[in-house]
């Protein structure tokens, strides 16, 4: 094969698994899911490994293409004989969530050995519950914090799940809160309020931390976590690690609200029947205890209860 032949083969190939992405898209709409499984079929025959992955992944979403293209499993065993990690990776998952746990930790080993970072989180998680393979929660912290330098944030989460637990060393625990700082101050609200929910479980490192609870806490909560922005709207009516205040407090449960919390919802309803930090509403305060009740609040239940017998209400 010549030079200009065979780079208008790859030229080809190229833009077959661009439009294959493109199609991808819009996935809603029947034509393009088989446009795009068809673009991706055609790379498949020329022994494109990202495709076979990209099909099978595919296939599993939609598994009504699979009486045209095949089992997902098959797409993915053939990308693993090409050494592709996301083969290995497909395979154990589907082992995996089959509780074939020996076969999925076989083929979590082979790519993190390929270095995929997410087969590092499942395969720590295997080695945390005994699933496949002896129970063992220090080889877990070392799976969790490959993927976690890997930049796999799920493998941070496992850490923290671990530091809950209070099974790491001191040293262990420094680490962790190292790497939560480092994800902190990348924006990632999730990280600071794992932080925030270490420090309050009374896990801190010996060296100290960049931030105290409250800190983490609003960080999570100004990135747009609901369940921080609850917090730290208690916070600032419990008087809890800052001086109370009901507009600050009102702010951050209406935000929390917003996002469809209960437990904001019952304590912002509160807030309108005192008329603390927001004008009194008694309309305002029976809808959103209503509404908390509707979604399981036992406590919003009682209040509705008790409705006609409320005080100045």
């Amino acid at each position: 094969m010549g030079l200009e032949e065979a780079s208008e083969l790859i030229d080809h190939s190229l833009q077959t698994h661009c439009d294959a992405i493109a199609a991808e898209s819009g996935i809603h709409e029947k034509a393009s899911l088989l446009q795009c499984a068809e673009g991706y079929s055609v790379l498949v025959a020329a022994n494109e490994p990202n495709a076979m992955v990209r099909l099978g992944v595919l296939l599993e979403e939609y598994p009504q293409l699979c009486e045209q293209y095949g089992a997902a499993n098959r797409l993915f065993e053939k990308a693993a004989t090409h050494g592709h990690p996301r083969g290995y990776y497909n395979l154990a998952r589907y082992y995996y969530d089959h509780a074939k746990y020996e076969a999925a930790v076989e083929k979590f080993l082979i790519a993190v050995s390929l270095g995929d970072a997410t087969s590092f989180v499942y395969l720590g998680m295997c080695y945390e519950h005994g699933n496949g393979v002896i129970a063992d929660v220090q080889a877990a912290f070392s799976c969790y914090r490959s993927a976690a330098l890997l930049g796999e944030f799920h493998g941070m989460l496992r850490l923290s799940s671990l530091c809950r637990q209070g099974n790491l060393s001191s040293v262990d625990l420094a680490w962790v809160f190292h790497c939560l700082d480092c994800f902190v101050r990348r924006n990632r609200p999730e990280a600071a309020f794992e932080a925030g929910m270490l420090l309050l479980g009374g896990q801190s490192p010996p060296d100290g931390t960049a931030f105290c609870a409250f800190e983490y806490m609003k960080r999570a909560a100004d990135g747009g976590l609901d369940e921080a922005q609850r917090w730290v709207g208690e916070a600032y009516l419990c008087d809890l690690y800052v001086s109370r205040n009901y507009t600050s407090a009102a702010h951050y449960l209406s935000l929390a609200v917003e996002a469809g919390n209960a437990e904001a919802m019952h304590r912002y309803a509160c807030l309108y029947l005192k008329g603390d930090g927001v004008p009194k509403d008694l309309a305002k305060a029976r809808h959103l205890f209503q509404i908390a009740a509707e979604k399981g609040n036992k406590a919003s239940v009682r209040v509705l209860e008790l409705w006609d017998d409320i005080p100045g209400k």
